[in-house]
């Protein structure tokens, strides 16, 4: 036996299960449906990983709330790996008692089934926009915004009929780019979902490979990590006002 199996694995899985025990409390008190975030990554570049773990974030809280580890032989290919995943994390929170409302994740095509909640817009609207015709047939009937021809005379609009006009036709009224807009949220992003991934990147970079049980292990160290730092107060400078670093891409430097 091992340190890692004698030590380090029960005492991480038992640190792990209290904070998310306390998490899942946290929510239940909550007595309405959460919203999610949800994405994937995979051990290593390609479509070759073995590994590929699933993490959902709750948005109002900002913590990692389940983290999912499918292995490629679990499911067709590892292309399948970020759907199972997805279908363990709900079927935890659920266990849990906790209620989901709405998930949000990318285009990944195998989460279409189960990521139902949708925020519907009328999409087409757009393609009137860039013809300088702000009346519409659906259900907006007009454009918000100033819609005098005096206001607008300093931007260039499309001429119905062009071939810059046909082509900006064929994009937007694409069926496939209209079914995916009418599931866009304006509101919420994966944004604090990637931030953690970058957290596991630190723990687990893709070059190394890691056993199922050290991978796993990584990944509840990152998720305490980045759950006991999440919404922590911005430093102020000793004139009270919020501190800023900045950071320079290396060929600026």
């Amino acid at each position: 036996m091992t340190h890692q199996g004698v030590l380090l694995t029960p005492t991480i899985n038992k640190v792990w299960k209290a904070h998310q025990d306390r998490v899942f409390e946290e929510l239940q008190n909550l007595h309405q449906p959460i919203t999610i975030v949800g994405d994937g990554i995979c051990d290593s570049p390609g479509y070759s990983a073995m590994f590929g773990a699933y993490s959902v974030l709750e948005v109002n809280l900002g913590k990692v709330l389940d983290i999912e580890l499918a292995q490629s032989n679990e499911v067709n290919s590892s292309y399948h790996m970020e759907k199972e995943g997805l279908a363990r994390a709900i079927s935890k929170l659920q266990s849990h008692g906790v209620e989901v409302g709405t998930i949000i994740t990318d285009r990944h095509k195998k989460l279409e089934h189960i990521a139902r909640e949708k925020q519907y817009e009328d999409w087409h609207s757009v393609n009137n926009h860039v013809q300088n015709r702000y009346t519409h047939e659906n259900c907006i009937p007009s454009c918000l915004h100033d819609c005098q021809p005096e206001t607008n005379a300093h931007y260039k609009r499309l001429q119905s009929g062009t071939k810059a006009c046909v082509k900006i036709e064929e994009v937007v009224l694409s069926k496939k780019l209209a079914k995916d807009i009418t599931k866009l949220l304006p509101i919420h992003q994966t944004l604090n979902l990637e931030s953690f991934h970058s957290v596991v990147n630190h723990f687990a970079p893709k070059m190394l490979a890691f056993s199922y049980i050290g991978m796993r292990n990584i990944l509840h160290l990152a998720a305490l990590n980045f759950n006991e730092n999440a919404n922590r107060p911005q430093v102020m400078t000793s004139s009270g006002t919020s501190r800023y670093q900045i950071s320079f891409p290396k060929y600026k430097k």
